[in-house]
């Protein structure tokens, strides 16, 4: 490391009673970086004591009198961040070895984030490499984040801390703040750069978030209901996403925001304009065809049924299943029975024949609460995949 690098990067910590990893994570920063921000959030364990034993002269702790929520945290963070950029980690984690120099060139070529992939560990044991999909790094391929979070290390990039400030951290979230400060940056057209490579080790742990869907799905609404959605869509609309990407971002952005009746017509227009291509020959790929179909029957279920037409929602489905079958499907299927009184244990069965660790697919067939999907189950690894086990 540099010594202008070292001087010009401020580690960035916001920490609530993570008195067993703060000073794990503490070290892995100094190693790269000259100082260190911690914000406790309230904590009433020893993550203080511990950051300052590990830290030193070095960290700078601002402790705040209660847990104000770690949007609140995270920008008195920011506010107190005096260098040029600025290095977010998650007090459960770590930075490998050569991170900042590894991302400090997308900063020097304009960059105003600069987000990477990640080893997943689960105590001293790596689980998984988490990786940026590809479709990320087409052109305009950020817009997928409207639909559904593709970055491993989402909370934690390298940022200009006045690009940071200026976007700034929702004070009323308390989850997902990182989701909506980024979108916001989107919107306002910063420059984001993915970089190719772990540079940074998550900790998994059976309490967090990225565990529990529903709280989860819960946290991420509120974060999608603060944007501006008209100029998100006009965003999408105009960018240089194929059609059925834009239709499938938008239709992920809707059910975010459990805008049931949007996504039912935006189903429908999409038929209509998927008619019309199909009459001047700008579909000719079938596959591509039964992709399209699948999507708008499989969106147009979720909707109908999260607005109580539980028979038409299975119509929809089953059409879907006939184009693709999916345990999705099988599962929505189910569910829909379920709430009309008709035999369903045969469909969770089939779902778990195709996913055998599908969780809304286990609990339904456990009778312990109705579970309906209502995105497309991810094809490609990331932290709360249900395939991912934590011993604790």
């Amino acid at each position: 490391m540099n010594h202008k690098t070292f001087s010009q990067v401020t580690a960035l910590i916001v920490a609530h009673n993570a008195e067993r990893s703060i000073e794990r994570a503490v070290l892995s920063a100094l190693q790269q970086v000259g100082n260190i921000i911690l914000v406790d959030d309230g904590s009433t364990d020893a993550t203080k004591k511990r950051a300052k034993r590990a830290g030193g002269s070095r960290i700078d702790i601002i402790a705040l009198s209660s847990n104000e929520g770690i949007g609140a945290a995270r920008q008195t963070a920011i506010n107190h961040c005096q260098t040029e950029l600025a290095c977010w980690l998650d007090a459960d984690d770590v930075w490998l070895p050569g991170r900042v120099e590894s991302l400090l060139p997308y900063i020097e070529s304009g960059a105003d984030y600069v987000f990477d992939e990640c080893e997943l560990y689960n105590d001293s044991l790596k689980v998984s490499d988490l990786r940026i999909p590809d479709f990320m790094f087409k052109e305009d391929g950020l817009l997928f984040q409207f639909g559904r979070n593709y970055l491993p290390v989402l909370g934690c990039p390298l940022v200009v801390t006045k690009t940071a400030t200026e976007i700034g951290y929702d004070p009323g979230l308390r989850q997902a703040e990182d989701n909506d400060h980024l979108l916001r940056a989107i919107l306002q057209n910063k420059q984001v750069s993915l970089h190719r490579g772990s540079s940074y080790r998550q900790h998994g742990s059976v309490t967090s978030v990225s565990r529990n869907i529903n709280l989860q799905n819960q946290y991420l609404k509120q974060s999608y209901l603060g944007l501006p959605i008209d100029k998100v869509i006009n965003k999408v609309k105009t960018s240089h996403l194929d059609w059925l990407e834009k239709f499938d971002s938008l239709a992920l952005l809707f059910v975010r925001c459990e805008d049931w009746k949007q996504l039912l017509l935006h189903a429908s227009n999409f038929i209509t304009d998927m008619n019309l291509k199909s009459r001047l020959g700008e579909v000719n790929n079938k596959g591509h065809l039964s992709r399209q179909e699948w999507l708008i029957n499989f969106y147009s279920g979720v909707a109908l049924f999260n607005d109580g037409q539980f028979a038409e929602a299975e119509y929809r489905f089953q059409s879907a299943l006939s184009t693709h079958p999916a345990p999705e499907l099988y599962n929505n299927i189910g569910v829909c029975r379920a709430k009309v009184g008709k035999s369903c244990q045969q469909f969770f069965e089939a779902a778990l024949g195709l996913k055998d660790n599908y969780l809304d697919a286990r609990r339904n067939l456990e009778q312990s609460e109705l579970m309906i999907t209502t995105v497309p189950l991810r094809t490609h690894l990331y932290r709360g995949d249900y395939s991912v086990n934590y011993s604790g």
